[in-house]
């Protein structure tokens, strides 16, 4: 069992108040993380693997640079500090943590109660999903949960202070018809961010994996490949700005030859948001700065940048995240929002007329301006009808060019949130959104699938 969390750690105050008249401004970050995994093999309660951390970062700038101590102890943080300055300390006496508010009270308490949640109670719900599976001629493959929690506690040498937790539970699976020779199976990647999974929820996707796993059994068709007139659905739109403006707006990542700042490149519709998690515990970044909505495509405009405090000549936008505190914050995005559009999907179909519908996706990245995204599954469709069905396939192309060549927008807006989270930097599954309408988008390049690490 867990040990209760407590929101005291006087020792933040005394090292703020000890070392902060040594530099132009410094910041501490203390977070306590647990962590649960059950993975396909592991089915017995005695196998479920569970883990925690705590650890210390610190952020200081003296002399126009900036710097990022991490340690598990406090202590080791402040001979760190002392050697690397070369100074002492004020020495001041233990200062008290204050009245913490009836929010910080709240947020104790249901991260207590998710880690008291029994592991019996999780294992459960894997073999009831396991059982499902079979009831329903499923297979599943490569099956996990996890979940995670986390308490930051924040103080800084200008005043500022927050506590906040932030709670994630995720299941994934391969699923494949028993006794299917196609070999095809799709992935099911939910998350929860407040929460454990529902079993419900899980109901609603193999049931609709299983039709779409029928529907192939029986209308499979080839993989396309060649230039094509394409709708992404919501999920795989939502990777698709993501990787393509989501990335790019991020200032310490900007490559102003590629799109450049204030230009008028893509659908006029298109509006593009960073905004704050649906979900409690993201109040604030890492770096101390409330959360709030950004502006990035305004009908089609370019207009603003995502920053954090390191890269906010033009003022910060809430967007310094760090996925623990080993690492240092760097821009990163929230939400990415995208406003709905005027078509509805049947719409969209009749206005594509003959091209691809694309569904779902495996992965994306983005280097320099160019994308990668792999799609789950899709259809030809003719005359504004679905027809026949294939296999993931591989999309791909040049950022600017492709968000150039998006010609309709659906009101279909979809939350999307995944068993995984968004990777920069080494800084992997940070929790991330994306909310999306489906786009159709002109002639893309459709290609062999690639493989995703």
């Amino acid at each position: 069992m867990w040990q209760p969390v407590s929101l005291n750690k006087p020792d933040l105050y005394t090292f703020i108040n000890n070392y902060k008249s040594f530099f132009d401004y410094l910041s501490i970050r203390y977070e306590e993380s647990f962590y649960t995994t059950i993975n396909e093999s592991q089915f017995k309660e005695k196998d479920v693997v569970t883990s925690s951390e705590k650890g210390y970062a610190v952020k200081l700038i003296k002399n126009n640079k900036t710097y990022h101590i991490s340690a598990s102890d406090i202590a080791d943080i402040c001979i760190r500090v002392e050697e690397q300055f070369h100074v002492g300390r004020d020495l001041k006496e233990t200062i008290s943590p204050g009245i913490n508010t009836l929010k910080d009270i709240q947020a104790i308490k249901r991260l207590n109660d998710f880690l008291n949640f029994p592991q019996k109670d999780k294992l459960e719900l894997i073999c009831s999903i396991s059982e499902m599976a079979n009831k329903k001629n499923l297979n599943l493959t490569s099956t996990g949960y996890y979940d995670r929690a986390k308490f930051i506690k924040f103080l800084d040498g200008e005043g500022i202070r927050f506590n906040q937790v932030q709670m994630n539970s995720a299941f994934y699976s391969g699923v494949a018809l028993n006794n299917n020779n196609s070999a095809f199976e799709l992935p099911i990647s939910m998350s929860d961010y407040n929460g454990v999974i529902h079993l419900k929820e899980v109901e609603r996707e193999l049931d609709r994996v299983r039709d779409v796993l029928i529907y192939y059994q029986e209308y499979a068709s080839p993989i396309p490949s060649g230039r094509y007139n394409v709708i992404l659905s919501p999920a795989l739109s939502g990777v698709f700005i993501h990787e393509t403006i989501g990335h790019l707006s991020e200032a310490d990542t900007f490559y102003n030859h590629i799109i450049k700042l204030g230009s008028n490149f893509t659908h006029p519709e298109l509006s593009v948001y960073d905004v704050p998690l649906e979900c409690e515990g993201f109040d604030f970044d890492e770096e101390g700065t409330l959360s709030k909505s950004t502006s990035i495509i305004e009908n089609g405009h370019f207009v603003q940048l995502l920053h954090s405090k390191g890269t906010s000549k033009y003022g910060n936008t809430g967007n310094g995240r760090a996925v623990s505190y080993r690492f240092p914050p760097i821009t990163r995005m929230k939400q990415t929002f995208i406003k709905p559009g005027s078509y509805n999907p049947l719409e969209l179909q009749k206005k594509l007329k003959d091209g691809l519908y694309l569904l779902g996706y495996r992965g994306g990245s983005t280097f320099e301006g160019f994308f990668n995204l792999e799609s789950t599954y899709g259809y030809y469709v003719k005359n504004g009808r679905l027809t026949n069905i294939f296999k993931n396939v591989n999309i791909y192309g040049d950022a600017s060019i492709a968000l150039g060549k998006i010609i309709g927008i659906g009101k279909d807006v979809h939350l999307i949130r995944d068993a995984g989270g968004c990777d920069k930097q080494g800084q992997n599954n940070l929790p991330n959104e994306m909310k999306s309408p489906s786009l159709l988008i002109e002639d893309l390049e459709i290609g062999d699938c690639l493989e995703y690490e």
